[in-house]
């Protein structure tokens, strides 16, 4: 019956979308009940004539609703579109291409996007940027030899995969015929991005969502595009060498790992045309996460060096006429002040071993990776929670209050420590002295140290043989009750959710304590142990027993939940609209403790103990993931609700990937929670701004020509935090910046009655007052005002919406 509740809801939106063409949307509310009996009656007469099993009233209202919040929450939800940096506007997807081209693949992905209940804008805008990317690439049927090279960046968890699989589709479809994906470091994220490929692209035998495959299993006009790994298995040559031919279109998501690339870059040179030096078939490397260990680290010895992995990258480039590389991101610090070397004068050497023993293979590299030819920033939609939404930001911006400081890990997740007899203890850290008189200040000394450098000698970083942590502190506690009330408060939607497209059946919890494995299994163990004493006493207690789990609970729910539960919607612009997202009371979710308790998994994701997190949707986990560095970047951590994040780190970029909570929470934004220290949320906000300026570095330098012609400028931290790695900071110079050739525009306003009315008066309020003590001078009413009264005025409501420094 799912297939044909999905088939009906389709026809309501159809029906809804047909009626809202003649009529607003306010009016939605004020004919719905004339609207529903029209749409049942008209769909009694379609199930007749399809063959449709029969419903009942109570039925269609059911997905009359879950279809109307649907389309009211898609009415608001828009993008704006993307920028390109790029000055030349001539390209080879001219009308009369575009006319030749089948757009099969394409068509294909964008039906399966709206059938996955995207608002119609979203989807306009994937496929109008997906078909820009296109048109900057290099052409797959030139007869001359081609280099391409760009840059997508958009915002962390926001889209960007679904985008490039919507560039991967058309890449397809007008004639690429090897594309390579390059997913990440992590044996995780490239198997969820081949999980997604699967889906969203190939379909042979997996189908786009529902949809049948082309060649064999469809259309049997259309070629089936073929995968040479899967999910479970990176690329494997002597597989390869068995089962693939490069006469056919071929895609393959890697991990960048050196042998991984050398057995590509092998098998590409075994497979060459008979006489020939390079490949005459077009080929799109996708470089996701293409700040992470793509990029020269040895760029700044010169033209001659590289790094083994940007190595073997430039080398597979370097083997074909026709290439594009693509790099997505969203921390683009690295890739824009990576070194611009010329082409190495040597031939990359690789060890190639063979039934003659080993031997030694060259191959030309192309110059760099710089995205010498275009820039394209992706935008975000209006329902997407990025950093601009709990940090700070060079816009106006309303925040969400879903932040958390906590102060009382450092004895168990310390990053310094010092030695007292045989007991290790856990440390403030202090990065400087300057950060060292920032905190310690009038107070002049921390513990028994009276200066930075006392502190210096005194203690030291902290190591994995240390035996942390020894205990839990009540933060962590806190946080892991918070998710349990998380999923109890979901719980209570999820009547009316499950019958959406937009339902997300996992519950997911963050733990971020350190790089350490030893100390992550350690917390796993005892993050276990406490919530099998709350899964027990919820099911012993009393709940209005005095000392009972319960009153626990109501305390936590105050202090963390109560609050943005009863009041989400104030938090949201205008333009973001979840009606699923109701008020709900601890009474009404207490009974559902229990059950929201059971089932919990905790999971220590690392190389020690070698679990994996994988989602299906038909078996819905609720998962306590406890990782470092294989949760750092690009790993999608399903309805991810708390964090708790206290691993530190010097680098804006890294910082940045670390944050999984950005992205999209249909029906439970309001259950979203970060626990962290004030230090990193210092260091967000720091990071946030720099993002935003690097943006608008980018959009004022949209007209004045390619990226090769930009000198790129990135505000530097005053204090211990660094954009990206030291590595690739020798390629720049640091150097003093000022004000005096910018200035500072309004360019954007509020101007609607309501909220000219609102800025008005409270303008008023604040100077109305103060005017008693008024002088006339030169017919001007004149008052001297202190500076805090100055400061009010100045933060006071206004109707700015957008700031730009030009």
């Amino acid at each position: 019956m799912d297939n044909y509740r999905f088939k009906y809801q389709d026809a309501i939106k159809d029906k809804i979308k047909e009626h809202l063409k003649t009529a607003s949307f306010e009016s939605l509310d004020e004919v719905r009940s004339e609207l529903a009996d029209r749409i049942f009656s008209s769909l009694a007469i379609v199930a007749e004539h399809l063959n449709w099993p029969n419903i009942d009233r109570e039925t269609f209202e059911s997905y009359f609703e879950v279809v109307r919040k649907e389309v009211q929450s898609n009415h608001v939800t828009t993008i704006k579109a993307p920028n390109l940096l790029s000055k030349n506007k001539s390209t080879w997807l001219n009308d009369s291409r575009e006319n030749e081209i089948k757009w099969n693949y394409t068509e294909r992905y964008l039906e399966y996007l709206r059938g996955q209940g995207r608002s119609e804008s979203v989807v306009e805008e994937i496929k109008n940027s997906s078909y820009k990317i296109l048109s900057k690439l290099a052409d797959p049927k030139s007869q001359s030899s081609t280099f391409i090279k760009g840059l997508v960046d958009g915002d962390v968890q926001s889209g960007k995969t679904g985008n490039f699989n919507a560039v991967i589709n058309r890449a397809l479809d007008s004639g690429y015929k090897l594309i390579i994906v390059l997913s990440g470091i992590m044996d995780d994220l490239r198997s969820q991005t081949q999980a997604r490929i699967d889906k969203d692209v190939i379909g042979d035998g997996k189908g786009v969502g529902l949809r049948q495959a082309f060649g064999h299993q469809g259309d049997e006009s259309v070629f089936q595009v073929v995968s040479i790994t899967s999910e479970d298995a990176d690329f494997n040559r002597p597989l390869a060498d068995a089962n693939f031919s490069l006469n056919q279109t071929n895609i393959m998501v890697c991990k960048k790992n050196v042998s991984i690339l050398k057995n590509i870059l092998l098998w590409l040179k075994d497979n060459l045309p008979k006489g020939a030096t390079k490949h005459s078939l077009p080929l799109l490397i996708i470089d996701d996460e293409a700040d992470n260990a793509s990029l020269n680290n040895e760029g700044y010895k010169g033209q001659n060096y590289a790094s083994k992995i940007n190595g073997h990258i430039r080398a597979i480039l370097g083997i074909f006429h026709k290439k594009s590389y693509l790099g997505y991101t969203a921390t683009p610090f690295a890739n824009v002040i990576q070194d611009r070397n010329v082409a190495s004068e040597e031939m990359w050497s690789i060890p190639d071993k063979s039934n003659k023993g080993i031997t030694e293979s060259l191959f030309e590299q192309v110059d760099n990776l710089f995205p010498d030819d275009f820039i394209f920033l992706l935008d975000t939609p209006t329902n997407y929670i990025g950093a601009h939404r709990i940090f700070e930001t060079l816009q106006p911006c309303k925040k969400l209050p879903i932040v958390f400081d906590i102060d009382d890990y450092t004895a168990d997740f310390p990053s310094r420590v010092m030695e007292d007899g045989d007991d290790i203890i856990g440390v403030e850290r202090f990065d400087n002295k300057q950060d060292w008189e920032n905190k310690v200040g009038k107070f002049g000394y921390y513990l028994n140290f009276s200066s930075f450098s006392e502190y210096k000698k005194g203690t030291r970083a902290s190591k994995s043989v240390d035996n942390f942590p020894i205990d839990l502190p009540n933060s962590i506690k806190n946080s892991v009750m918070c998710f349990i009330l998380g999923i109890a408060v979901r719980e209570t939607r999820r009547k009316d959710l499950i019958l959406s497209k937009v339902y997300q059946p996992h519950n997911t919890m963050l733990v971020h304590i350190s790089r350490f494995t030893s100390w992550q299994n350690k917390s796993s163990k005892l993050i276990h142990d406490f919530y099998s004493d709350i899964e027990t006493r919820l099911k012993m207690d009393k709940p209005n027993g005095a000392n009972s789990i319960y009153r626990k609970f109501e305390k936590v729910w105050s202090d963390y939940c109560a609050e943005i539960v009863g009041s989400i919607h104030s938090h949201l612009p205008e333009n973001y609209v979840d009606d699923y997202m109701q008020p709900v009371s601890f009474n009404s979710i207490s009974p559902l403790l229990v059950d929201a308790v059971s089932d919990i998994e905790v999971l220590a994701l690392n190389s020690d103990t070698g679990k994996e997190l994988k989602y299906q949707d038909e078996k819905p986990r609720k998962v306590i993931a406890i990782g470092g560095n294989r949760l750092s970047r690009g790993f999608t951590l399903e309805g991810l609700t708390v964090s708790y994040f206290v691993r530190s780190t010097n680098y804006s970029d890294s910082l940045l990937q670390m944050g999984r909570w950005f992205g999209y929470r249909p029906g439970y934004l309001d259950c979203c929670k970060l626990f962290t220290s004030r230090d990193l949320i210092s260091k967000y906000d720091s990071t946030s701004r720099c993002i935003d300026e690097l943006k608008e570095e980018f959009k004022k330098m949209e007209q004045k020509g390619t990226p090769r012609d930009f000198e790129l400028r990135v505000r530097k931290h005053p204090g211990v935090l660094q954009i990206t790695r030291p590595t690739i900071l020798k390629n720049t110079t640091s150097t003093k910046w000022s004000y005096q050739d910018s200035l500072v525009m309004t360019t954007e306003l509020d101007i609607t009655k309501e909220k000219i009315s609102k800025v008005w008066t409270d303008f008023k309020s604040i100077v109305s007052p103060l005017f008693s003590a008024a002088k006339e001078v030169d017919s001007l009413l004149t008052i001297t005002v202190s500076s805090k009264e100055l400061i009010k005025i100045i933060e006071s409501n206004n109707n700015l919406m957008r700031l730009e420094i030009i």
